[in-house]
């Protein structure tokens, strides 16, 4: 049975070849009446082994070509039949089967693998669009940070140009206090020559000392209220305070020296006016500027006192001549602060040459930051069109994903 289809072709072949020779002989008369059986015989043989061949052949092959065409039209649910057949058309049939099977499976496979395709994608989408909008609000973090670092160096050069004008004016105090040093040292030459009528006017200094006292008790109030302030500042207004009170001091002393000690006093007005600008230029002592006033206040009045005191003095040795014994002690106490004056002068602008080099320092400092911000947003600017282009591939992708998966939609794997 398993070479049927063989078997049927060859005899259907034997007896086609056969039956025009039994009808020649039959028809041209040189057989005897059995061949006309022999030939009626073979002729309905001929048709019966067609009909088989018919039946054989041709229906399998038109229910394959049914089963074909609606596997080609994208059924692949459907079975083909003949399968249980042990000749060639079962052969057939099962290679069909298997071969359909193999597409159903590739197809789902497919399928499975398109709609995972489809939702890495837009997870790719989504995520690309988080991370765009991440790195846009990093872009403009860094955009932020720039410009307030640009604002900063601006601060600091303005800063920087304010303690040159700082440095400067120290420097032209020191030149100012060196020029009242010389002049003190004239003085205390000057001074020497009347040392000689100190003695007549013991008494009266006696009086010019206390109400100097009672001065050197209220500058020390004065002095007690401005130590509050920190830093370089309160340096500096330290510094100027001092400076101020040593003017005072020298003022005073001029006045006790008289006409002689009016060049000095003009040198101790300049003094105090360069500690007055030095004053100006700490404005954090803002908040202290009234109770200095008060206690200056109480300075000026001990002031007149010290001065109606001089003018006695000046009175009691007006008969020997004017006495230099007092202007040569004020010099010398003077030029002892004066030094001190200088020292803080000097100190005052060292501080302020630190301060200024901090300043540069921070300067360049800002300007890497400045530079570095720059660098780091142009990066995230290219980081940010990497992002759109992942994101552009990933829609892509997804549409792709999509045609593809309307294309597998198509196909009908699933047996119901």
């Amino acid at each position: 049975m398993k070479k049927r289809v063989r078997l049927s072709l060859l005899l259907t072949t034997i007896l086609v070849a056969i039956i025009p020779c039994i009808l020649d002989v039959v028809l041209n008369g040189e057989i005897e009446p059995t061949w006309y059986l022999i030939a009626g015989t073979s002729v309905v043989l001929a048709a019966v082994a067609a009909w088989f061949t018919i039946r054989m052949i041709a229906v399998p092959l038109d229910r394959l070509t049914e089963t074909t065409r609606q596997i080609s039209e994208g059924d692949l649910t459907k079975r083909v039949a003949y399968l249980n057949r042990p000749d060639e058309i079962g052969a057939l049939a099962t290679q069909f089967q298997r071969m359909v099977d193999h597409l159903r499976e590739m197809i789902v496979n497919v399928r499975d693998t398109t709609n995972q395709v489809v939702t890495s994608s837009e997870q790719l989408s989504a995520g690309a669009e988080q991370t765009t909008k991440a790195i846009e609000h990093v872009h403009e973090a860094i955009q932020e940070i720039a410009v307030s670092s640009e604002r900063q160096l601006s601060e600091l050069e303005a800063g920087a140009q304010g303690m040159g004008e700082m440095s400067s004016q120290a420097n032209l105090m020191s030149e100012q206090i060196h020029t009242v040093s010389e002049s003190m040292e004239k003085t205390t030459v000057v001074a020497e020559e009347g040392n000689s009528s100190v003695l007549s006017v013991v008494e009266k200094m006696e009086r010019i000392q206390q109400t100097v006292d009672e001065l050197g008790v209220v500058i020390q109030t004065l002095g007690e209220h401005t130590a509050n302030i920190g830093g370089i500042v309160e340096v500096i207004t330290g510094i100027a305070q001092q400076t101020n009170l040593l003017a005072l001091n020298a003022s005073i002393e001029a006045a006790r020296a008289g006409e002689d000690g009016r060049g000095f006093a003009v040198v101790a007005s300049e003094v105090r006016k360069l500690a007055e600008g030095s004053e100006q230029s700490a404005k954090q002592i803002a908040e202290l500027i009234s109770s200095v006033q008060a206690e200056v206040e109480r300075a000026v009045v001990s002031m007149e006192d010290a001065k109606q005191g001089v003018h006695e003095g000046i009175l009691a040795v007006d008969t020997s001549g004017r006495s230099f014994s007092r202007i040569r002690k004020a010099v010398r106490s003077a030029a002892e602060k004066m030094e001190g004056i200088v020292a803080g002068a000097k100190g005052m602008t060292i501080g302020t040459e630190i301060a200024r080099n901090s300043i540069k320092g921070n300067r360049q400092v800002s300007e890497d930051l400045v530079s570095q911000t720059q660098t780091i947003s142009a990066a995230t600017e290219e980081q940010l069109a990497s992002v759109e282009r992942i994101a552009s591939s990933a829609a892509h992708l997804t549409q792709m994903a999509e045609q593809l998966k309307t294309m597998v939609d198509k196909f009908h794997v699933d047996r119901k």
